[in-house]
């Protein structure tokens, strides 16, 4: 807007011109025209609840008063989102203050549930804070607007002019808005969130920006290094052949990707790097990206035995003993399993002396 005060706080001028100019100001309006007061008063230092609640309150009041002058006298239960429904049906509320009107209940109800600690809130998202309150502002704003056209309030006609010209054009910068948060979720640029980041600083879309904003920074951060570290692996490079290797296994930079992880711990293993031999025993013995091969796995962690890894030795025993890839043989994996005892391997003395008997 060409102006640099905010639409709410020309609203709050008009409020404040319409409260304190009309003597005869019904008290339903008055009740509007306090409550925002108060909101935008406490909209720094005010817990989000409160605030909510005081939203909540606004809308109650603007509802009941367009029910009584256009449908007429009110059910003693009602509900706001009955008295939304009707008015929605009577053709008073069109579609875009049907979305504000129930947007603005909506954040009042989980409001009064969070001032009386219900427990009964699905989970945190639905407890309301400050970021949120700071978003449906103009929402409230739009609402309470529509309000004052609608009882076509007693106001000096200049200033009220001025608001609606503000008013317009604010609508259009809101538009311009939305349009360029949506074109920044289609490109997913972190220049373009940059650059809306900056723009609207005060947007309702600012949190999820500044989110994403930082998502992708995030990601590009982690391609960066995943890049550097493709390199040196490719180089020959053993520390971050390992590197790359556990990335791709644990999915450290995204989604795992066992197939890639499979092809550098081969790398490793003929290597004769023990972390490589040791990780191909174990997956072809589960199968992880590859059929499992008993064989195969035997093979590996008679490597790793050989270069002095305990667990591999275990790892032996336990196919000899079944058969699993090799033929069996109970006595061998007896004995493979004192070695590795006597080298202070746990598993191999619980083995030992839950199935042998050995101490």
């Amino acid at each position: 807007m060409n102006s640099n005060i905010l639409i709410e706080d020309k609203l709050l001028n008009i409020v404040n011109k319409i409260y304190e100019e009309n003597d005869k100001l019904d008290y339903r309006t008055k009740a509007v025209c306090k409550r925002y007061k108060i909101i935008m008063e406490e909209l720094d230092e005010g817990r989000a609840e409160v605030l909510g609640a005081e939203f909540r309150k606004i809308l109650e009041i603007i509802c009941k008063h367009l029910y009584s002058i256009y449908i007429g006298e009110l059910q003693e239960d009602i509900t706001i989102h009955k008295m939304i429904s009707k008015l929605k049906r009577k053709k008073v509320l069109g579609q875009k203050y049907s979305q504000y009107f129930y947007s603005i209940k909506d954040l009042g109800n989980r409001a009064v549930h969070t001032q009386l600690d219900i427990d009964d809130l699905d989970s945190l998202d639905d407890i309301v804070n400050k970021d949120e309150i700071i978003r449906r502002l103009n929402d409230l704003v739009d609402i309470i607007y529509f309000y004052f056209r609608k009882i076509e309030i007693n106001i000096d006609n200049t200033e009220f002019n001025q608001y609606e010209k503000d008013y317009e054009e604010y609508e259009i910068e809101i538009n311009q808005e939305t349009n360029d948060y949506n074109k920044c979720l289609e490109l997913k640029s972190i220049q373009a969130w940059g650059n809306f980041i900056k723009k609207y600083p005060n947007s309702k879309y600012i949190s999820e920006s500044k989110r994403i904003y930082t998502d992708l920074l995030k990601e590009d951060k982690r391609a960066k290094e995943l890049e550097k570290i493709k390199k040196l692996a490719e180089s020959g490079n053993v520390i971050y052949i390992k590197k790359l290797a556990d990335i791709y296994y644990y999915g450290t930079y995204g989604e795992r990707n066992h197939n890639l992880a499979y092809s550098w711990y081969k790398v490793l293993a003929d290597k004769n790097d023990l972390e490589g031999i040791t990780t191909m025993a174990h997956m072809y013995t589960y199968g992880i990206t590859v059929d499992v091969n008993f064989k195969k796995a035997f093979e590996y962690y008679k490597k790793g035995a050989m270069l002095g890894d305990t667990d591999c030795l275990v790892d032996m025993a336990f196919l000899l003993r079944r058969g699993n890839g090799v033929p069996q043989d109970i006595n061998q994996a007896k004995e493979l399993l004192k070695i590795a005892a006597k080298k202070g391997n746990k598993a191999a003395k619980s083995y030992l002396k839950r199935v042998y008997n050995i101490l």
